[in-house]
């Protein structure tokens, strides 16, 4: 079909591109003739037998079948054709149209797609990376400790008073605004204190015991999440459903014993210490790729493929909603936020299409790619740091879904790895929060 295939190339806006492809009639009349001699060995018409079939007959019967498929068959491999002799790597599927072919005529048609973006790669040698500075103190670990301690706590019921502050108290509550319930939780946990309910609240329910019901009148502050009730009166019904005192565990041998192979309390507080410091390095290293993913976005001008944005944004704002729903945000709630939503979705969809298109170009032209070793490597570093069987962890990376995500992921490190050896780093003191 080589020179067969005609094939001229409009540049539109960005990264789409309209080709305009002929194929010429000496072409299409083999095709046809080629289509209908498959036809004619399995036609079945009445009063001839299959695969006698007269030809007059056969053109008069199936022949729209056989134009049909004579341009299906022409369209598709013209098409490719003219990919390959053009060097295009298209990223979307071709919208086909302006087709016109008669029998014994040549085929034209138009072919538009998205194209991979070119652009130039910004300078990658000297990136300005500032890298924080992180040390972990004893009050560090004393703060840590504590709050393991805190996650470990007891509840037990309080039957022989009323609830005081500081108390553990499980309630279930309906706030009204005229007549309209505008909220209502059931079996919320919560501190007695004003930071965890509504102003107002706490002093009310300040004395009452398990089971009691109340009525209470507030002011709904100014910044309630629902705006149009903000500042109104309303009315709460409280059901307090039980009481609880909440008992924190000592820090001793037995304790320790129940949270892994600790031999003793100080081999406890040196592993919550390492737990720290392997989060501080962790945020360090994250805030060193956020500073290069923002270099490289906003030093690289790419024209983005609009139809791959487009499926991508509204990719990222179905996520975003479900993940409302699934927190519980109401679906009117969610609706009055949509602009919002979309808006943030719409960012995170570009930036995120942006890094991708940029690493890409670097891993290509810097030869970054990931190996079979280095996916063998990383295979094994899973398996061995959460403990589980290397045949186990092949398994889950055996898909091509999963190796593509995992030869993303070690693409991404080489890249950045890569720039973090020719950065110009400086170094800076822990801000302290």
């Amino acid at each position: 079909m080589e020179n067969s295939v005609d094939v001229k190339i409009n540049k539109s806006e960005g990264c789409r591109r309209v080709l305009n492809i002929k194929v010429s009639a000496d072409k299409m009349a083999a095709e046809y003739e080629k289509i209908r001699k498959e036809i004619s060995k399995t036609a079945k018409v009445a009063g001839f037998r299959a695969g006698k079939v007269p030809q007059n007959i056969i053109d008069k019967v199936y022949g729209p079948a056989i134009k049909d498929e004579t341009m299906r068959r022409m369209i598709s491999g013209a098409y490719s054709q003219s990919l390959d002799k053009a060097d295009i790597k298209p990223v979307t599927e071709p919208v086909i149209s302006n087709v016109s072919y008669e029998k014994g005529k040549e085929l034209v048609f138009t072919a538009e797609l998205d194209v991979m973006p070119e652009f130039r790669l910004p300078e990658l040698s000297g990136i300005p990376v500032k890298k924080k500075k992180y040390s972990v103190a004893d009050e560090d670990v004393e703060q840590a400790v504590k709050d393991i301690l805190e996650r470990n706590a007891v509840f037990s019921d309080i039957t022989d008073r009323g609830a005081e502050d500081k108390d553990t108290i499980v309630i279930n509550y309906a706030v009204s605004a005229g007549s309209k319930i505008i909220d209502k939780r059931d079996n919320m946990w919560l501190t007695l204190d004003e930071k965890s309910l509504l102003p107002g609240m706490c002093e009310k329910i300040r004395g009452m015991r398990s089971g009691e019901e109340k009525e209470i009148e507030i002011k709904l502050p100014t910044d309630y999440f629902k705006k149009e009730f903000a500042g109104a009166q309303a009315g709460i019904k409280v059901n307090l459903v039980s009481l609880k005192s909440r008992n924190v565990p000592p820090l001793d041998e037995n304790f320790i014993k129940k949270l892994g192979a600790f031999d003793n309390v100080q081999k406890f507080r040196a592993a919550v210490r390492d737990d720290i410091e392997a989060f501080k390095k962790k945020e360090q290293e994250e805030d060193i790729k956020s500073q290069i993913l923002d270099y490289l976005v906003k030093n690289a001008e790419i024209s983005l493929p609009n139809s791959v944005l487009g499926r991508l944004k509204k990719q990222r704002f179905d996520d975003s909603v479900n993940m409302l729903k699934y927190r519980g945000l109401k679906e009117e709630d969610i609706e009055k936020e949509k602009s919002s939503i979309e808006k943030t979705s719409a960012a995170d969809a570009e930036r995120n299409m942006r890094i991708a298109y940029i690493f890409h170009k670097i891993v290509k032209e810097h030869g970054l790619e990931a190996k079979d070793e280095d996916i063998d490597g990383r295979i094994k570093e899973i398996s061995k740091v959460n403990y589980r069987k290397e045949e186990e962890v092949r398994k889950y990376y055996s898909s091509e879904e999963m190796k593509d995500h995992l030869r993303n992921k070690i693409e991404e490190e080489k890249v950045i790895d890569f720039i973090l050896k020719k950065a110009k780093i400086k170094e800076i003191e822990e801000s302290k929060k």
